[in-house]
């Protein structure tokens, strides 16, 4: 049965909460105070009057209604594709998908009907409301490296914005966009009314983005910039990762991702920003946090809220200017912890109450909602290890993993099972974030693995078609390649670890969908495919997973032995636009380059006579793919 929802939770969801300390759900100019609010999307959003939230839940293609105070189901709402966040313009509701070519928006009152604003992208991410009335939103298509804007009255797409590797949170602060990468960690920036003026039917346009990259403390890569806030006079808060992939000075039996060296881990979570640093000990303390997916701040206490998915629970960080002199430990100073709370599986998103005293996490793994309460004397350690005040699971329509794969999954981004991992620092996830792959290159180098110069492969889609896996063909059985994972690089023991619900997973996580293409991109995908067959490409890249998993000697040697591979297993194409770098190594940064500059022999079909046209051709069915 349908349940109405009153014209006062409409009002509501116009100003719903989106981080707390007075954040609001589109742009305005408060009436006498010149003062302009920030705009950005999560998995779950709060209604001002702080009664009702709603909360995507992907695994089985719903917008949930849920009561704050007790965390009942009041109603559900069907979304295809994997829905991922939500925002709210105008008394609607817009939701994105993982697996979806379209924005859905959802009006809340009555039955809650529900359009769909079709997009040029395979897949959107994080979102963020502008425009005259807060009547258009920005849309980040990770797969695609584009931001979308698309105008809620008629659902016409005005401008495609490109220029940021892999989008993923999209933010409005100041009269300025921001974006993350969530493959290079960097925050791109443009003031709106610099944007170049949408004019006609779209096109990609790249406008001149300033862009920040965060300070990594020690020298290493930067990935996984997921989500965005507003922080501290007037800036922009975001979390990370650093991780040292590259140090070849490394001994082999320090090799692994597990420990630290001198109090240094090779992966470790940071906040960037005014409020920027270090936050985690990986010491098996109250501080051990890995895997951050969510943040929300609030301007009033100063508390920045970090929501860690592979270590399952919550940091509250102090981002107020300490008083004297602070203790600088090795790799720089940590972040005062005013707080942490235990939640379960899967934490993905947070939204806090007004006061900035309470939150709401959304635990999607677990299918359930926890609502955290922050005590008035919540100054330090000793306030660690807190419950949940309330967390209520939910049921679920048929979701889209089996049991054996959702048990999988919770293995997959788990940092706190000993037998996986010792210290907290890494998961699967880490460098296979949702399943795919971080985009970057890792030096490997242990008791039992050869020094090796080797791209991330993604981990989706590990079907028997794909076999053998890995870039050598080393692994003709997945739980092969999960044990040998857990001990080498992982540094646990893998006992009793059920690695076959990790292999199911793998062989359940869904690629990303194909983008999109205008009638004239079809025409032209459609040649692009011909000349797939009449290359020779289709003659390796070959079934449902474009493979024929037999080595091929393809890519010319460099003289830097980790990086050379005399034969490589022929890759899987499926979602290949969103896996840049390219080759085992990560020479290639384009498609582009695959089939021009590291292809002049023709060892990966015959490709050297083909025109530009033709090769953009090509390349346009490579992204459908």
């Amino acid at each position: 049965m349908k349940h109405p929802v009153s014209t006062a939770l409409i009002l509501a969801l116009v100003c719903s909460a989106c981080g707390g300390g007075g954040d609001a759900s589109h742009p305005f100019v408060a009436p006498g105070t010149g003062a302009t609010f920030t705009s950005r999307s999560s998995t779950l959003l709060l209604s001002s009057d702080q009664e009702h939230l709603w909360v995507t839940s992907p695994d089985d293609d719903q917008l949930v209604e849920i009561a704050a105070d007790d965390l009942q189901v009041e109603r559900r709402v069907e979304v295809d594709g994997m829905p991922e966040r939500v925002v709210s313009v105008g008394g609607r509701l817009v939701v994105s998908g993982m697996r979806s070519q379209e924005l859905t928006v959802v009006d809340p009152t009555g039955d809650g009907d529900v359009r769909h604003l079709p997009v040029p992208c395979g897949g959107t991410a994080g979102m963020a409301v502008a425009g005259p009335n807060g009547a258009r939103v920005f849309a980040a298509c990770p797969f695609d490296d584009r931001v979308v804007e698309v105008d809620l009255e008629d659902g016409s797409v005005l401008r495609v914005l490109t220029g940021v590797q892999r989008p993923w949170a999209v933010a409005v602060l100041g009269g300025r966009l921001f974006v993350s990468s969530a493959q290079t960690a960097s925050v791109s920036s443009r003031a709106l009314t610099q944007l170049p003026e949408p004019a006609g039917p779209w096109k990609e346009l790249a406008p001149q983005w300033t862009v920040t990259v965060p300070e990594a403390g020690t020298p290493g890569s930067v990935t996984q910039m997921v989500d965005l806030a507003a922080g501290p006079n007037g800036g922009v808060l975001g979390i990370f990762q650093r991780v040292d992939n590259l140090d070849r000075d490394l001994p082999p039996d320090q090799g692994g991702y597990a420990s630290g060296v001198d109090g240094n881990p090779r992966i470790e979570p940071m906040v960037y920003g005014s409020c920027e640093g270090r936050y985690a000990v990986f010491d098996g303390g109250a501080r051990v946090f890995s895997g951050p997916s969510a943040l929300a701040y609030d301007g009033a206490s100063r508390h920045l809220w970090v929501v860690n998915r592979a270590t399952r629970n919550v940091a509250v960080l102090d981002c107020a200017p300490p008083d004297g002199p602070v203790d600088t430990p090795p790799g720089g100073p940590r972040r005062p912890l005013a707080a942490s709370f235990e939640v379960g599986h899967g934490a993905r998103g947070i939204v806090l109450s007004k006061s900035g005293e309470v939150a709401w996490v959304d635990v999607g793994f677990d299918h359930a909602v926890a609502r955290l309460e922050l005590a008035d004397d919540a100054t330090g350690d000793e306030t660690t290890g807190i419950e949940p005040t309330l967390q209520r699971t939910r049921e679920t329509t048929p979701t889209h993993l089996s049991s054996a794969g959702e048990q999988g999954r919770r293995l997959f981004y788990d940092a706190k099972n000993t037998h996986l991992t010792p210290t907290g620092v890494v998961a699967c996830a880490t460098c296979h974030p949702r399943g795919g792959e971080d985009g970057l290159v890792w030096f490997l180098h242990t008791d039992d693995i050869p020094a090796k110069l080797r791209r991330t492969p993604p981990a989706w889609d590990a079907k028997p078609g794909a076999f053998p896996l890995h870039w050598d063909g080393h692994y003709d059985d997945p739980d092969d390649l999960v044990t040998d994972t857990i001990r080498e690089l992982m540094e646990g023991d893998a006992l009793v670890v059920d690695v076959s619900a990790v292999s199911t997973y793998m062989e359940e996580i869904p690629p990303p969908v194909g983008r999109p293409l205008s009638d004239d991109e079809q025409a032209r995908a459609e040649r692009g495919a011909e000349l797939f067959e009449s290359a020779g490409c289709a003659d390796c890249h070959t079934g449902a997973q474009f493979t024929d998993g037999s080595p091929h000697a393809v890519v010319e040697a460099t003289g830097d032995a980790p990086a050379d591979l005399a034969e490589a297993i022929t890759p899987s194409l499926v979602g290949i636009r969103g896996r840049d770098p390219y080759l085992h190594d990560g020479r290639a940064r384009s498609l582009r380059d695959v089939l021009t500059t590291y292809n002049t022999n023709d060892t990966m079909g015959v490709t050297s006579r083909l025109s530009a046209d033709d090769v953009d051709d090509l390349v346009l069915y490579l992204e459908t793919l």
